[in-house]
């Protein structure tokens, strides 16, 4: 049984789902397994200080790039372990190699920033959306009431 604070495992058949939907940020891990230890970006005390501070707020996935070869070249990993940071199934941070905690939290926070600020956005459009939905037939009414006569509309009115 994995621990709460552990990142899930996810592949290439897993991982783009998982981006597409994500409405919060999702930090993504590479390594390389194979046949020797996986060199790690973030160690087991990196994603529980992360799982603590972030909660639910940011989804945690590590993938294996040596199996998962689509993931790996649509990302161009290069250098591995490699960590990105998604929002909206975009990379807006990417860091190379072992990863200090303070620039990974850095990077998170900014994206959380800005999946709020988008939020807040979609709402505020949302809204005045509805409200001219709503004022669409009144809208419609006062320009028909509006328009000047034509000349058809004469004959009917004398």
């Amino acid at each position: 049984m994995s621990s709460p604070f552990e990142p899930r495992a996810c592949d290439d058949r897993t991982l783009p789902a998982l981006l597409a939907r994500a409405a919060e940020p999702v930090v993504v891990a590479s390594h390389f397994g194979g046949w020797e230890k996986p060199w790690l970006a973030l160690e087991a005390d990196a994603w529980r200080e992360l799982a603590h501070e972030f909660g639910e707020r940011v989804e945690r996935v590590t993938v294996e790039s040596g199996a998962n070869r689509e993931f790996a070249l649509r990302h161009a990993l290069e250098i591995l372990p490699e960590v990105l940071v998604f929002l909206h199934g975009e990379v807006v941070a990417r860091f190379s190699g072992k990863v200090a905690v303070a620039e990974l939290r850095a990077a998170i926070h900014e994206a959380l920033r800005t999946a709020s600020s988008l939020a807040e956005a979609t709402a505020e459009l949302e809204a005045s959306t509805r409200s001219r939905e709503v004022l669409s037939p009144v809208r419609s009414v006062l320009r028909h009431r509006a328009a000047p006569l034509a000349a058809d509309d004469l004959a009917y009115a004398g």
